[in-house]
């Protein structure tokens, strides 16, 4: 699975109106879809950042305009 980082985990559970943040989504992103696992904490990510890391077998085909990240589950 890919990673997202923590502070946009909870943005995303914040605009979804959830009480909590989830540990997982699955996401379609353009061409990647799949499992992404919240970053913990400790990591050396800035609190303000809003990062997606995916893995290349993530990536089902080329999309170079992204129009905009799906929550297809939590």
């Amino acid at each position: 699975c890919g990673l997202i980082s923590n502070s946009l985990a909870k943005q995303i559970a914040k605009d979804m109106k959830l009480w909590y943040v989830p540990s997982a989504f699955q996401i379609r992103l353009g061409g990647v879809k799949g499992l992404l696992c919240v970053e913990d904490n400790d990591s050396n990510e800035n609190d303000e950042d809003l990062v997606i890391k995916y893995r290349p077998s993530m990536e089902k085909f080329t999309c170079h305009q992204y129009i905009g990240l799906s929550i297809v589950s939590i």
